[in-house]
Parts: structure tokens; C-alpha cells; sequence
């Protein structure tokens, strides 16, 4: 990479790759989402996980050793989001509420 270039990409979200379990919700007596069962988030590493097919492998970080990744190979910090969906979105998408309590995605832009 070029000296002033930017970096820029997104990945599941560590608190999303956290778990070892795919027990990821509590649910109220109406089947609703009232929060994520986070679990073993410092415990770093491999991660066999049912998405779309059984067995995918995903590689679990937390979110410093992520950021500190980054810093110790010279890149700057520009911007982080962890986006979730706007109230419209909510409102039209009532499943989608489960987002205000966890995001699925992280999207850095950094700096060499």
C-alpha cells in the first residue's frame, strides 16, 4: 500500500463472531429479542458457526486487537461506524429492531 492511501473495509462484527455457542438471543414470552447472550469475547480464534451451510469457519478478534492491528502496521484511524438500521427501516422491517442491540457489520477507513 501506498504511503497516504486509505484502507477501507468492513467485517462481521467481533461481538457477532464472539460466540462459541449459536445460542445468540434471549426471547421474551412473545418470541421477541430482548438481548444478545455475549459470551467469550476475550477468548480469541477459530469459530465453527451454520451460516448458510453447516461448518464455515470465521477467525474471531476483539475489538483491540483489530484496532491495535492496524496501528501497529502505521495506519491511522479515519472513521469506524457500526451501522444499524435508521427507525423508518425499524418500523417497515420489525426484525430489524434486533439491531439496536447488537451490529452485525464494523467498517473502519484508515490511513498509511
Amino acid at each position: 500500500m501506498n504511503q497516504g492511501g486509505y484502507f477501507i473495509f468492513s467485517q462481521e462484527h467481533p461481538l457477532t463472531t464472539a460466540l462459541l455457542t449459536q445460542n445468540y438471543w434471549t426471547c421474551n414470552e412473545e418470541n421477541e429479542r430482548i438481548h444478545y447472550n455475549l459470551t467469550t469475547y476475550a477468548l480469541e480464534g477459530e469459530r465453527k458457526v451454520t451460516w448458510i451451510v453447516d461448518g464455515v469457519i470465521k477467525y474471531h478478534r476483539t475489538m483491540s486487537s483489530i484496532i491495535n492491528s492496524l496501528s501497529n502496521a502505521g495506519f491511522i484511524i479515519n472513521k469506524m461506524l457500526e451501522p444499524i438500521p435508521s427507525k423508518e427501516i425499524m418500523n417497515q422491517y420489525p426484525s430489524y429492531k434486533r439491531y439496536i442491540h447488537k451490529p452485525d457489520f464494523l467498517l473502519i477507513k484508515a490511513k498509511k
